[in-house]
This record gives C-alpha cells, sequence and structure tokens, in this order.
C-alpha cells in the first residue's frame, strides 16, 4: 500500500520522502557552540501516515510538529483534490489501540450500502474497530442492523425496511467509536 500512496501523493503535486533511519544536524546555539540535534523527518515534511498511536513515531512526529495522519486522509485528499482537516473524521487521526472493540456491539453483523471507494474502504475498518462484524450482503436472519450512505438508496436499504431491520448512518457509528 505504501507504494500506491507514494504514487498517488506524487500524481497531486505533494512530495514523499521514506526515512528509514535518524537525522543528525548540527545548529549553533546564541553562545557560539554547537549542539547536535536529533531529527527523524525531513523539515519539509508536514505530515506522517502512521496506523496507531502505539509506535514510537507518533510521538516522534508529535515532538518536531508533524501532524499524525491516516491512510485514508491520503486516500480521501486525493480522491477529492482537496486537503481535509484531519479532525473531520475519526480514522484521519492514528487511533490508539486501546480505543478498539465496543463491547455491546461485539455480537453485531452490520451490513452496508451505497458506499463506494475509499468510503467503503472506511466504513469497513470503522466496523471492524467497533468490534461489530462488517456484510456486504443483507440477511433477514443474520443482519442486526443496515448501515446507508446518505446520498444513495439502494435496493438493500428498501429491503432492510420492508424487514424491519434497523437503519442507521454512518454519523451514528462514528459517534459509537468516539465514545
Amino acid at each position: 500500500m505504501a507504494d500506491e500512496l507514494s504514487l498517488m501523493i506524487e500524481r497531486c503535486g505533494g512530495r514523499v520522502e521514506h526515512r528509514k533511519q535518524m537525522t543528525t544536524e548540527e545548529t549553533e546555539e546564541s553562545n557560539g557552540h554547537k549542539q547536535a540535534k536529533e531529527r527523524y523527518f525531513s523539515d519539509k515534511s508536514t505530515h506522517i501516515i502512521l496506523s496507531s498511536q502505539n509506535s514510537t513515531f507518533f510521538l516522534k512526529a508529535v515532538r518536531e510538529k508533524k501532524t499524525p495522519v491516516t491512510h485514508h486522509w491520503v486516500l480521501d485528499c486525493v480522491a477529492y483534490k482537496r486537503r481535509f482537516p484531519i479532525s473531520s473524521k475519526i480514522f484521519y487521526v492514528p487511533l490508539r489501540k486501546s480505543a478498539l472493540f465496543i463491547p455491546d456491539m461485539v455480537d453485531l453483523k452490520i451490513s452496508y450500502g451505497g458506499f463506494k471507494g475509499s468510503q467503503k474502504e472506511y466504513v469497513m475498518d470503522l466496523i471492524v474497530l467497533s468490534g461489530a462484524e462488517p456484510c456486504s450482503y443483507l440477511s433477514r436472519h443474520f443482519s442486526s442492523c443496515f448501515l446507508a450512505s446518505n446520498n444513495v438508496k439502494c435496493d438493500r436499504l428498501v429491503k432492510a425496511q420492508e424487514w424491519g431491520i434497523p437503519v442507521v448512518n454512518l454519523e451514528w457509528l462514528e459517534e459509537c467509536v468516539q465514545q
């Protein structure tokens, strides 16, 4: 996935830097003495792509005033050709691993429909993060609820309503995970 992200970022005019080791820069203090300053990321780097906060790279990124983001943020920025605020979606910021699995959701089977591309990937990741099981099909006997896109009316949504399966939206799922 790293190579694909790099290619997308570069096609949109961004620059990708792969840093495998720490660099040391000499800086001169006001008293004339030189001091070594350790850096993991280039001064030109603005964002660091991470999967979670449970890494030393997260702390180093914060210390060096870099913005930690996930691949979801990069994919959406590239797809929509604009820079989104990282606070606009829960999955744009690397999560703490301890945020996983909501006890009340572990037995849920969440069917979903109307999502495409990176939004579909985001939805599936969010369902898994909650502890529920994502299900791309709808079953009267299997589905606990149906997660519907706000923009799309699909056959599965109509069936869910006909069968009395609760219909929820993405905001509901995001709020569950954020609490």
